[in-house]
């Protein structure tokens, strides 16, 4: 049986490069909004697809191109959210944005210090036995300290070394609770070792298809959606009992995120 979840999602009327604060985003390398709305579109299909999952959207805004990556907005634990803070002043008008929406929904919004910055979901991964969260680039390793003393769980934290995968969710997704899929170049050696050491089917995944965010995928219940263009690791899924859907996600991809 399949516990109900609901996946909160935000169209992108207003996305688009309008920055850049990663190496993936540049002004000349503009995303087109019918595109972007289409691949967007097929994402949201794939997700109401997975078994027990409703999709709740959170409402567009004109200042907030990056709104669309919900992912960064919060880390949900139970019937609170840790808001998301963000490290560019670009992003940091979201904060208030998803704590509003959060608390509108019944969550009990919980925001980090003054000083401490913790992009939610997109640096933090829930694991067997604690968390894995990444650093330095978007989040720091002080606000790792203060969420473990929040949740009273181990939060290991991980160095993300390449700019390219600037996000933990960039570069590692968990798909149980010995199985998960990463890059392994974006790790520093003691990342990768507890990668290992923490998941027996550690999925390495390695050149295109880790610049393509292969492991910014969405994974439910047996089910992956993950961006077109990433035969490898969608065999290696499928090998392990997987299904899969691949979603065009590569206007999306100019800003630096795929399907989360």
């Amino acid at each position: 049986m399949v516990t109900p979840a609901r996946i909160l999602m935000g169209p992108p009327d207003y996305y688009g490069i309008r920055y850049e604060i990663n190496r993936w985003m540049h002004l000349d390398h503009p995303a087109d909004p019918g595109r972007a709305t289409a691949q967007w579109r097929s994402l949201r299909a794939a997700v109401a697809d997975l078994p027990g999952v409703e999709v709740v959207e959170i409402a567009p805004q004109p200042d907030l191109p990056d709104l669309v990556f919900t992912a960064n907005g919060g880390l949900h634990v139970d019937q609170r959210v840790v808001v998301g803070t963000f490290r560019h002043r670009q992003r940091q008008g979201e904060t208030a944005y998803f704590a509003a929406w959060f608390a509108a929904h019944g969550f009990t919004v919980v925001t980090p210090p003054d000083g401490l910055v913790l992009e939610g979901a997109g640096d933090v991964v829930r694991t067997a036995t604690g968390w894995i969260a990444g650093y330095p680039q978007r989040s720091n390793a002080a606000a790792h300290r203060w969420l473990a003393q929040l949740l009273g769980d181990e939060v290991l934290s991980v160095e993300l070394i390449d700019p390219r995968y600037y996000h933990l969710d960039t570069c590692l997704v968990v798909l149980g609770e010995t199985s998960a899929a990463c890059v392994a170049e974006a790790f520093d050696a003691y990342g990768l070792a507890v990668l290992r050491e923490r998941f027996a089917d550690l999925i390495e995944v390695a050149g295109a298809e880790g610049e393509r965010f292969a492991c910014n995928l969405v994974a439910w219940a047996g089910h992956a959606i993950l961006p077109a263009g990433c035969p490898r690791l969608r065999a290696a899924l499928a090998e392990r009992g997987w299904t899969t859907t691949a979603v065009e996600a590569g206007e999306f991809l100019k800003a630096g995120g795929a399907c989360r």
